[in-house]
């Protein structure tokens, strides 16, 4: 019986371990890396996860702007695609090495905020 409250223990615990920081900088900066490479079915698939994280980031702030919760943090263009963003992050990423271990969402909006800055 004690075996069995210490597994149920451990089990409801070990999500919390999950808790925090999703991705950060060095993870992303894998993912986005494999944009380059293109050698194997993995890199494609990561390159999808770091598009992916990218436009998660995009959309949920162009929602806050449209919607009023905050006022637009970067102007990026209309016309740029995912790849170009991808590419803006990525240069980031590789330039500030200091801050990998950050999260990768905040990560991203530094790159485009600095990228492409409200006038």
């Amino acid at each position: 019986m004690k075996r069995q409250i210490i597994l149920l223990c451990c089990l409801v615990l070990l999500p919390l371990q999950g808790f925090g920081t999703f991705m950060d900088g060095n993870t992303l900066l894998t993912l986005c890396e494999a944009t380059i490479n293109l050698r194997t079915p993995d890199d494609a698939v990561k390159t999808y996860q770091c598009s992916g994280y990218i436009s998660g980031v995009v959309d949920i702030h162009d929602t806050f702007v449209s919607q009023g919760v905050m006022a637009a943090k970067w102007c990026r263009p209309d016309t740029i695609t995912i790849g170009q963003l991808a590419r803006v992050v990525t240069k980031y990423l590789r330039e500030h090495p200091e801050s990998l271990h950050l999260a990768a969402a905040d990560q991203v909006e530094i790159a485009i905020v600095l990228a492409f800055p409200c006038k």
